[in-house]
């Protein structure tokens, strides 16, 4: 039941948000950081097609949430704003991206997703734990996006060669183990 499933988790998202009752930080909270996921999944299931009018609506949403400082909403609501915003523009322009020359960086790219995707909170929470995004004007907090994304990238596509030559090393174990054995 995705639509349920959906308005359930936004209930108990909007409660967790303004009741949080706990001492540790909320940007460590499952339930707070799950309703992106669920968000994402809810998309993935069932928004089979994106209209112009919507990516539109959705770029005219990112524009604001780049360019003007909200300061009166939390931002565990901003960003699964900004991630669902992003994820209906990026989804529509998609259909037009169909060029070899386009296809063939992006499944490059994708080869190295997972270990981006591994390594990009900690990377954030380090640069984070220096500089508080709070204080950084507009350009110096895209500054700051681009260095940290070049970083995340550089240290997910050395993660994938680690796993690499650790696969292939186990691999060679393996058929040393098995020669001995004969």
């Amino acid at each position: 039941f995705p639509h349920i499933t959906l308005l359930v988790y936004a209930v108990i998202f909007m409660i967790w948000e303004f009741a949080f009752p706990f001492e540790f930080s909320k940007r460590n909270s499952i339930i707070l950081r799950g309703f992106e996921v669920v968000l994402g999944m809810y998309f993935m299931e069932r928004w089979k097609n994106v209209t112009l009018c919507t990516c539109l609506f959705s770029c005219g949403i990112i524009f604001l949430l780049i360019f003007v400082k909200i300061e009166i909403i939390s931002l565990y609501i901003l960003v699964p704003i900004a991630g669902a915003t992003a994820f209906l523009a990026i989804f529509y322009f998609s259909g037009y991206l169909k060029a070899k020359w386009i296809q063939n960086p992006v499944c490059w790219l994708s080869k190295y997703s997972y270990p981006v995707f591994l390594i990009h909170h900690f990377v954030l929470n380090k640069v984070f734990e220096r500089i508080k995004p709070a204080s950084l004007d507009i350009g110096n907090a895209i500054i700051l996006f681009f260095i940290s994304l070049f970083l995340i990238f550089i240290l997910g596509y050395a993660l994938k060669k680690l796993e690499y030559v650790f696969s292939q090393t186990l691999r060679y174990l393996k058929k040393c183990r098995m020669n001995i054995s004969n």
